[in-house]
């Protein structure tokens, strides 16, 4: 996944150079994100998903760390948790230490 991440973060570069920032990556995910919910068949999900990584790779890339890594670091965290029941969107987060729950109703912050 690394050399997807290099060759799609030049390419990106190059394609759309200075004029692509970060909130703009941002609010394309989150478009790309209604695409999947909104998709009726299996082809278009892969293909938005698809889309989706392309853009959290080209992120990645342009914040300068590896993706891959990333991810396997917060999988190696998230095996060690214990995990709530569903909540009534269907959310199962994992349950937060006491220090978790203060910075979260202070800051909004996720863990």
């Amino acid at each position: 996944m690394n050399d997807l991440q290099t060759r799609h973060g030049y390419w990106q570069q190059r394609t759309f150079g200075d004029s692509l920032t970060d909130q703009g990556l941002i609010n394309h995910m989150k478009r790309e994100i209604l695409e999947i919910e909104q998709a009726d068949r299996v082809e278009k999900v892969e293909e938005e998903c698809a889309d989706l990584l392309l853009l959290l790779l080209g992120f990645a890339h342009k914040k300068g760390f590896s993706l891959a890594t990333a991810a396997e670091e917060k999988f190696r965290k998230v095996q060690q948790r214990r995990w709530k029941e569903p909540d009534g969107e269907g959310v199962i987060e994992h349950v937060r230490s006491h220090s978790e729950e203060y910075y979260k109703s202070l800051y909004g912050g996720k863990s």
